[in-house]
């Protein structure tokens, strides 16, 4: 199923929440990145229709969303907030989640443990929610979200809160539902886990599509945009000073046993390094990218357009 937004603008009284925002979401798995307060949230409310524009049309299939009855039954949605009842315990939300749809009491019991299991929590779904982890809590909405098998899966931050395991396991999950035609909208920060879940990546800034692209794209641009590298050496001054020297990086920052340097040209600098080491008689510990985030493709990108 595709999703086309048609000159979406909201506002929150004076705020401009998304301005004149038009998009056609092909299927597949979809990134949607932007900092806080960039409108992700909004347009993920107004795609599963829980708001509505101020101006334009969102529609699915060439059908508007808003007040589609039909169509809010293909959509799940995992939201970035907690919002379960903690009173009841995991199998009661989800299971109650399903009645709310119609779904008479025995089918409801069946499509509920079904999608327990997906998570992975059926050992605590008789608990109260309220004596849940985050981890559990995030677990037990993605199972609300997926019980009535839905065509289009929206996920907010979906991965906040999980372990290691938590995060390993969903992933899985998220994309053995992609590679049965499921579309999967994913909002996220983290770089390796959009990777291992979306096929495309939509960068969104102060309420405006900045653009898309594919994700093996970001990753190559990783290569070639400034960024910052914890670097460990058994010499770190003898190292800076010769990078500095040689115009490989741009900022230093000492600490006591690393350095953080600022490298305009990761690509020239990896080719280069190896010799500065040899010139030094230095042994590299760690190299590694300070963050793996999307946040420095996404910053070069915005500068880029904001300079044109």
């Amino acid at each position: 199923m595709f999703i086309e937004i048609r000159n979406v603008s909201k506002w929150f009284g004076d705020v401009i929440a998304l301005n004149d925002v038009s998009l056609k979401l092909e299927s597949g798995s979809i990134g949607l990145v932007g900092l806080n307060g960039a409108g992700k949230t909004t347009l993920i409310k107004i795609l599963v229709g829980m708001l509505k524009p101020t101006e334009g049309e969102v529609f699915i299939q060439d059908e508007p969303i808003w007040e589609n009855l039909d169509l809010y039954r293909e959509i799940g949605y995992c939201p970035e907030i907690d919002n379960q009842m903690d009173f009841l315990t995991g199998k009661q939300f989800v299971k109650a989640n399903l009645e709310l749809q119609g779904y008479p009491r025995e089918i409801a019991e069946k499509l509920a443990l079904q999608a327990i299991k997906l998570v992975h929590m059926e050992e605590t779904m008789d608990r109260k929610i309220k004596g849940y982890s985050r981890g559990m809590r995030q677990r037990i909405k993605i199972a609300q979200a997926i019980a009535h098998d839905p065509q289009i899966l929206f996920l907010d931050e979906p991965l906040q809160g999980l372990d290691p395991i938590g995060r390993y396991e969903l992933t899985l999950l998220f994309n053995n539902l992609a590679s049965h035609g499921k579309n999967i909208i994913v909002s996220s920060h983290v770089l390796h886990e959009l990777e291992r879940i979306s096929e495309t990546v939509v960068f969104i800034d102060h309420g405006k599509i900045l653009g898309q692209s594919r994700i093996e794209e970001i990753r190559s641009l990783l290569d070639e945009i400034p960024r910052k590298f914890y670097l460990r050496t058994n010499k770190n001054l003898d190292v800076a000073k010769a990078l500095i020297s040689i115009g490989l990086i741009s900022e230093v920052q000492m600490a006591s046993d690393h350095l953080v340097i600022g490298i305009e040209n990761p690509k020239e600098f990896s080719e280069q390094l190896p010799d500065v080491l040899e010139e030094t008689e230095t042994e590299l510990i760690e190299l590694r990218p300070v963050d793996e985030s999307l946040e420095a493709v996404f910053n070069y990108i915005y500068r880029g357009r904001r300079n044109d």
